[in-house]
């Protein structure tokens, strides 16, 4: 990752279709196979695929080339291949559903996204952090959190949201940006999620619960 955190990106580039051009045949006869059936060196080969897949994607949304990122993230969700993605600053560490209720007591969701900055060294100090979230088509921002340069963990939460299917795909993009500066442009982590199970939009939180321990 050397070579995207100083933006030597068409050297990892290369390196990475190397990885593609050694494992594309054998991840294709994988993928059809069932899941049960898949040794411990096919899901080594589907991690190592996959992972360089969506990893290639986000240097392509960076570099403006949209349609090659969205025709690779239309692969891997396609797949609903749960991937944590590492970046040029980020490692994501946790992605998840967090239940909770709104202000009428009826159950509500959000999204949050943990992140670990790889290389302190390469971030402004007067970096922030925009979380945006898309799901269906739209995207919407969601929180902005300031850099603590002390710490090398970043949180962040969407806000509130009701009712979501089983199975239903976010895509979060975490946008590292310097209001002050022009030097280090902004760029963007992106990391997908799916709905674990279905939240409906207008039950109350305690039934819900209760529901969910049923």
């Amino acid at each position: 990752y050397i070579f995207i955190e100083y933006d030597y990106t068409q050297y990892a580039e290369k390196v990475w279709k190397q990885v593609l051009d050694m494992y594309q045949s054998s991840y294709e006869e994988i993928v059809v196979q069932p899941k049960e059936t898949r040794s411990s060196f096919s899901q080594r080969v589907l991690s190592i695929v996959t992972n360089t897949k969506n990893e290639m994607s986000v240097m392509y949304y960076n570099q403006g080339k949209l349609g090659l990122f969205k025709e690779i993230q239309d692969e891997l969700t396609k797949n609903s291949y749960q991937l944590y993605t590492t970046s040029k600053y980020f490692d994501s560490t946790n992605v998840n559903f967090i239940l909770t209720k709104d202000d009428s007591d009826m159950v509500a969701y959000q999204i949050i996204l943990e992140l670990k900055i790889r290389n302190l060294a390469i971030l402004s100090p007067l970096s922030k952090f925009r979380l945006y979230l898309e799901h269906e088509g739209t995207k919407t921002e969601e929180c902005v959190v300031d850099y603590d340069p002390s710490s090398n963990v970043v949180v962040l939460l969407s806000g509130k949201r009701k009712g979501v299917t089983k199975g239903a795909l976010f895509t979060l993009y975490a946008e590292v940006f310097d209001q002050d500066s022009e030097e280090y442009g902004t760029y963007n982590h992106i990391q997908s999620i799916f709905a674990p199970r279905d939240i409906p939009a207008n039950v109350n939180f305690e039934e819900f619960k209760m529901q969910q321990q049923s």
